[in-house]
């Protein structure tokens, strides 16, 4: 008859308790502070593409902040957003570009800068990684007991 050995099952026991804590781990809350590091990205990025010119559409974005530097994510059905925008009232123009108009006449076309957009597609190939980063980072802190 063959001998199995012993075995000690602690180590198991200690995982399947991580695990049922990562289980108590409130999603919503994770979500939010995904949400927020990725629009305070987009702001990090966008910023430093608008052109200064004046200084104001520069200084002008926000991300659908409620007052002071609060970002603000709201949760609609399974989507958690944040509007990045800037009020300034010719954002647009920059961004997109617009029409020289002399005494009614077009003037030519000045080009969009892009900045938003530009920043939008750069954090879109970025983020991915920096999701899993995140989820990877609160496993560990769940696993290692830290909470």
């Amino acid at each position: 008859m063959a001998k199995w050995g012993n075995a000690d099952f602690e180590q198991l026991k200690a995982l399947k308790r991580s695990l049922e804590k990562f289980e108590e781990v409130d999603a919503d809350a994770l979500c939010v502070e995904i949400s927020k590091k990725l629009a305070a990205m987009l702001l990090a990025l966008v910023i430093p593409k608008t052109p200064k010119k004046t200084g104001l559409l520069h200084r002008s974005w926000r991300a659908g902040t409620s007052g002071g530097n609060e970002i603000n994510v709201v949760k609609r059905g399974g989507e958690y957003r944040c509007a990045i925008y800037n009020p300034t009232e010719y954002a647009s123009y920059v961004e997109f570009g617009h029409r020289i108009m002399i005494d009614g006449e077009n003037r030519g076309f000045v080009p969009g800068k892009y900045m938003l957009t530009i920043s939008e597609e750069k954090l879109k190939n970025e983020s991915p990684a920096i999701i899993q980063k995140m989820l990877e980072d609160k496993l560990r802190e769940v696993m290692n007991g830290k909470d």
